[in-house]
């Protein structure tokens, strides 16, 4: 084989290879062209806080990093003024995802939300315990948690979303802590209510139950929330000293999307490039026989 064979041989794989490189498919798409709503955000990373930064906001939600997080309706979590959220695309879908409003929470979220906690949570689901929000009036554990998750549902931290190509299945990332026992309003809660409480953390030692986020695919809403959870090793940067909980969770929410298009399907301008020099190749090869 002569040099300048060789040579050509060699500089025809390389760009074959690239092309064929270039031809394989992403396995997942993540958010782009994130634009901010509203006013009333932060943005956390594990060493500081962002008030208002539209930029650092979109940096955490498109970077790699699953705890990287955007905290909507920060300041003010009530849901009549919850108007804070980011909009966005995942692959070829329309997404917006904001904070729930009463409205959300009145015409059907709460009945939703409630028969999902009671199958999560079957062991919880007839306990009675005093409500510390209507002093000594009785409710069902469950009607109880319902009532204060409207109070602290509004302010949801996300921290990722992206989507699996090949599957089209939708994933969302909500940042908040790891078990609600350990949580700092609930030593008000077991202060004049221990002896209730009790027969309950022994019931379920772990209770998870991430706040809400209102999620819009392509003009379909939905509403993102889990009771399951993993640890994320983080304490938000921010926690007072009595607090060893914010941001120990992350709770995971899935829906069903799309599926793309492989961009296997279509020839990359690489791989016909290196298709090109391959019929070079054996153009050349045959005029050296010849």
């Amino acid at each position: 084989m002569t040099a300048s064979l060789q040579k050509y041989i060699l500089g025809a794989s390389a760009i074959v290879g690239i092309g064929a490189i270039a031809a394989t498919p992403a396995a997942a798409a993540s958010l782009s062209n994130v634009q901010m709503f509203g006013g009333d955000y932060q943005t956390y990373t594990e060493d500081d806080v962002y008030r208002r930064d539209e930029q650092a906001a979109v940096n955490a939600l498109t970077d790699s990093d699953r705890y990287t997080n955007v905290e909507l309706n920060s300041a003010n979590e009530y849901l009549s003024d919850n108007v804070t959220g980011f909009t966005g695309q995942l692959g070829s879908q329309s997404v917006t995802v904001e904070g729930i409003t009463d409205q959300d929470w009145n015409n059907g979220l709460r009945q939703q939300w409630l028969g999902d906690f009671k199958t999560a949570y079957k062991a919880l689901d007839t306990s009675v315990v005093i409500d510390t929000l209507f002093g000594s009036f009785p409710l069902n554990f469950a009607d109880t948690v319902a009532a204060s998750l409207e109070n602290r549902s509004g302010d949801p931290n996300v921290a990722s979303m992206t989507k699996d190509n090949a599957t089209g299945e939708i994933s969302l990332d909500l940042i908040g802590h790891y078990n609600i026992w350990d949580t700092p309003w609930m030593s008000n809660v077991y202060a004049n209510f221990g002896d209730t409480i009790e027969p309950l953390k022994e019931a379920v030692p772990t209770l998870q139950i991430s706040e809400i986020a209102k999620v819009t695919v392509d003009g379909e809403v939905s509403y993102a929330y889990s009771f399951s959870a993993e640890e994320t090793g983080v304490l938000a940067v921010d926690a007072a000293d009595n607090d060893t909980s914010s941001h120990t969770g992350r709770y995971t929410w899935t829906t069903q999307g799309t599926v793309e298009p492989s961009r296997a399907q279509v020839p990359e301008p690489s791989a016909i490039l290196g298709l090109t020099a391959l019929s070079g190749l054996l153009v050349f090869a045959k005029r050296k026989t010849a």
